[in-house]
């Protein structure tokens, strides 16, 4: 959830791992976080219990030593910063891919939290269960699945009716600030013959469209 408005919906079967869900979500961190500082590292905060995606084996925030030992969770540092404050607390750490939904002790429509990319928070709740009916189960392969997400307003360049892919910032030439702008305008407007910004202080940053991040 964003600011406490719901931005997307998925049915899950009980059946489903607890990865599986966090693969359907995407977020503009992940892209942006794109290279060597990337970490596949996550985990989900459900009624006091870490669940820690450790599937990356090659992720240096992950493993310690290359026999596999000493690995390392992105729940650590958050579990020593409490326990500093409250040496009493107490928190259970497992594994995301080997938990199912079915194996899950929830509250209906409470939030939970994912957390990834080192900081980035996400809320989520999980509103309802039911028996699904013999036809569903038939077609269990299509689940997980998005049922709905809101949709998002395209934001264009501001030179032509392209959709935008950069944003632009602290430039003398900009119409306004900050500018939207596609590939080709802003590189026309703000770059010289030499290919380098003709005003020193511009900033230009990946733009993603609200509607690429939920999918």
């Amino acid at each position: 959830k964003r600011l406490n408005n719901k931005v997307a919906v998925f049915n899950v079967l009980g059946s489903h791992y607890l990865t599986q869900f966090r693969d359907m979500i995407t977020c503009v961190e992940d892209r942006e976080e794109e290279g060597p500082t990337q970490t596949r590292s996550g985990f989900f905060f459900i009624e006091d219990v870490f669940y820690d995606d450790m599937r990356d084996p090659e992720d240096e925030n992950m493993l310690d030593n290359l026999d596999g030992s000493n690995v390392h969770r992105l729940s650590t540092d958050i579990i020593d910063w409490a326990l500093k404050r409250d040496p009493s607390m107490k928190f259970t750490v497992k594994d995301m891919e080997t938990i199912k939904f079915n194996s899950l002790k929830i509250c209906l429509r409470r939030k939970y939290r994912y957390v990834h990319q080192g900081n980035c928070e996400h809320y989520f709740s999980i509103d309802e269960v039911s028996f699904l009916p013999s036809e569903t189960v038939k077609t269990a392969a299509s689940y997980p699945k998005l049922v709905w997400n809101t949709i998002q307003q395209t934001r264009f360049c501001t030179m032509c009716n392209q959709p935008a892919t950069q944003i632009a910032s602290n430039s003398r030439r900009l119409p306004q600030n900050p500018s939207f702008f596609c590939e080709s305008h802003g590189d026309y407007l703000l770059k010289d013959s030499s290919g380098e910004f003709v005003d020193p202080a511009t900033r230009v940053f990946t733009f993603i469209q609200d509607h690429e991040i939920v999918q």
